[in-house]
């Protein structure tokens, strides 16, 4: 029994650790600055973290900056 609640402590534990760069972009996303969401979003994407939540953000930071053209390149790539 020990050795099942270690394993799903673990699993929880890979999961949330996972998503807290996109809870970091999911807060700053509507602040004043979004250019720099654009660089911390490429230096995820060079460490191949989950490609389509990388182009789904970058495709909604640029809505944001108003560069449709750039968000429709990212959400085609989606």
């Amino acid at each position: 029994m020990r050795h099942k609640l270690t394993i799903l402590f673990l699993f929880i534990y890979f999961l949330h650790s996972g998503q807290t760069r996109f809870n970091r972009v999911r807060q700053y996303i509507n602040g004043e600055n979004p250019k720099n969401l654009l660089s911390f979003l490429d230096s995820c994407l060079f460490k191949d973290y989950c490609r389509d939540g990388i182009l789904l953000f970058k495709g909604l930071v640029n809505l944001r900056l108003n560069q449709t053209s750039e968000a429709i390149r990212y959400f085609k790539l989606l």
